[in-house]
């Protein structure tokens, strides 16, 4: 993990996935769109030194690793300021309905089955996702960094039958902890976040350690100065992403000032695909 410059410029956000339109003999139109979605990021730093330019262009440059052979396709997490008291995990995490439509499940590759939340006073999503995990269930997780001086904290609400299926694993730079069950939290507490993980990061995931049925409706993860008590209230929706890479490599523009050491501007956008 490693602290680089924050942009110098307002950050350009965008939430973006699949929309078709058909445009009819009747003059009307139909529009078909994706429920899940990805995000994009377009940063700015402004002027920085070459040596915190570095910083940032070395993980598009594969100096930190590579996926698939090709440099610059590791996954690159942070800690969105934006996001971190709020829910700091993907939108598909935080709302486990969207695996029942075309999000990638938690678990498998049959999606959960979907039923009417009938308690909506906190705002939690209007539907339950329900897995069955079985042995032999392939699982999918995702990984929320902690930065130094931080906690994260972990609310998972649901129905009881969940307890003991989802899982927590606390990490220390790549060294693995003890793995965390948090107490399963019902949609009409106003608690959001019953969990403390200490460390460098954290992975959440389904557990099928005890086959059975895994009812869930909505995923809190916030990133706290440590120390400090999460607030209450209703559901907070997923802020944050799902690991993201570089679009394309990142823009620099050299200013060299007579006397001075060459200052670079420089941009990048990451899309989010994890």
């Amino acid at each position: 993990m490693q602290e680089i410059v924050d942009p110098q410029f307002n950050p350009d956000y965008s939430r973006d996935g699949w929309s078709q339109d058909s445009r009819y003999l009747s003059g009307r139109v139909g529009l078909a769109s994706s429920a899940n979605g990805h995000q994009e990021y377009f940063f700015d730093w402004g002027v920085l030194s070459r040596e915190q330019v570095r910083q940032i262009t070395d993980y598009a440059d594969g100096v930190y690793g590579k996926v698939g052979g090709r440099p610059g396709e590791s996954l690159l997490y942070w800690v969105d300021p934006v996001a971190a008291d709020q829910n700091v995990l993907p939108q598909s995490w935080a709302t486990p309905s969207l695996g029942g439509y075309d999000a990638v499940p938690f678990a498998g590759d049959d999606r959960p089955v979907l039923s009417a939340n009938t308690n909506l006073t906190q705002g939690y999503p209007v539907e339950k996702a329900t897995y069955t995990l079985a042995a032999d269930t392939v699982l999918r997780s995702v990984f929320v960094p902690i930065p130094p001086g931080h906690s994260a904290w972990v609310g998972v609400h649901g129905d009881a039958g969940a307890q003991d299926r989802v899982k927590v694993t606390p990490f220390t730079g790549s060294t693995a902890g003890t793995v965390v069950h948090p107490t399963i939290l019902s949609v009409s507490t106003t608690t959001r976040v019953n969990t403390e993980i200490t460390g460098t990061g954290l992975e959440l995931s389904l557990d099928k350690t005890t086959p059975g049925t895994c009812p869930l409706v909505g995923m809190i993860v916030q990133i706290l100065p440590t120390g400090s008590t999460p607030t209450t209230g209703g559901f907070i929706s997923g802020q944050g992403h799902a690991g993201c890479r570089f679009d394309g490599y990142p823009s620099r523009v050299p200013y060299i000032a007579a006397g001075d050491d060459s200052m670079i501007q420089v941009s990048a956008k990451l899309v989010e695909v994890g």
